[in-house]
Parts: structure tokens; C-alpha cells; sequence
């Protein structure tokens, strides 16, 4: 998905290929449609997770004590690391 994220972030939905996708992800379309329906799916998946990555944020940041600035902060930074553990595939 890492490889979709630039895509989309870089060139746009509507800009970006499937066949890009898979090139700069190392893949074949046949693998790539084994885990995702579509370019779509992956658009949706790509959504779920930032979701559940803010989700979890959040819930953590209702929790936390201290400051609203550290509370934030704390926000923020749980947020960076579900990133990079995604990125990382651990997460």
C-alpha cells in the first residue's frame, strides 16, 4: 500500500494506474488483485487505516493526562509511530 500512498499523494487518484502501482510496489497485477478488488480497494484501504490510525490517537489521547498541549502532543505522536509501524509492516 506504501507504494499506492506516494502514487496518490503524488499524481492524484484519477492520475495513477494500477500498472504504476504494482511497478513501483515490485508486484504483479495478479498479486495485487489477490489482496485488493480494485484500484478502488485499495483507495478504501488506504482510508481504513488512516482512520484506525487517528481512531486510535484519539482514544489514547482521551486517556492520557497532563497538559491539552501534551495531550496533543502525545495525539500526534502516536500517530507518526502507527505510520511508521505500518510502513514498517508490524503494525
Amino acid at each position: 500500500m506504501d507504494s499506492a500512498v506516494l502514487l496518490f499523494t503524488t499524481r492524484g487518484y484519477a492520475a495513477t494506474s494500477v500498472r504504476e502501482i504494482v511497478e513501483m510496489a515490485g508486484v504483479t497485477k495478479p498479486a495485487l488483485y489477490y489482496h485488493f478488488e480494485s484500484k478502488e480497494g485499495i483507495y478504501l484501504a488506504i482510508l481504513d487505516d488512516l482512520v484506525r490510525i487517528a481512531d486510535e490517537g484519539i482514544a489514547a489521547s482521551r486517556v492520557a493526562t497532563g497538559t491539552a498541549r501534551e495531550r496533543l502532543e502525545g495525539f500526534l505522536l502516536g500517530i507518526y509511530g502507527s505510520s511508521r509501524r505500518r510502513r514498517r509492516g508490524s503494525g
